[in-house]
């Protein structure tokens, strides 16, 4: 009995151990919620960058879905609406699925540079659900 009991303990250390934690912002497009700042703090709730040429991102609400990334500093390292990727100044870096209801940011855990990410969508065609994974 001690020894499942140590096993099950010791499995469950090793997962809180190795678990991630979430992201410090919500993005809302065009606006996001900086977590990181102190709350009550002006200025958590900020406006995605803006460009306009048109590969950028031009302040459009998210249809789909949206998420990003922010440094140890609060600042944008990559946003995503509906599928298209921006990088901190929104100019357009990439692509994947537009996400049915949410796109999910996973930092890769054998890239010890932290600037390699997985990026998880699913889309919903009209003959069932699609899966993808794209690297960012």
């Amino acid at each position: 009995m001690k020894r499942l009991s140590f096993t099950i303990f010791l499995c469950f250390s090793t997962i809180l151990v190795g678990a991630q934690q979430q992201s410090p912002a919500i993005c809302i497009p065009p606006y996001y919620v900086d977590l990181i700042s102190p709350l009550g703090q002006t200025g958590n709730l900020r406006t995605l960058p803006q460009n306009n040429c048109i590969s950028c991102y031009q302040g459009a609400q998210a249809n789909y879905s949206s998420n990003m990334v922010l440094d140890y500093e609060g600042n944008i390292k990559f946003f995503i609406v509906d599928g298209e990727i921006f990088d901190r100044e929104g100019n357009s870096i990439g692509s994947c699925l537009r996400g049915h209801s949410e796109t999910v940011i996973i930092p890769r855990s054998e890239s010890f540079d932290c600037n390699s990410y997985y990026v998880i969508s699913s889309e919903v065609p009209d003959n069932g659900i699609t899966l993808r994974t794209d690297l960012a």
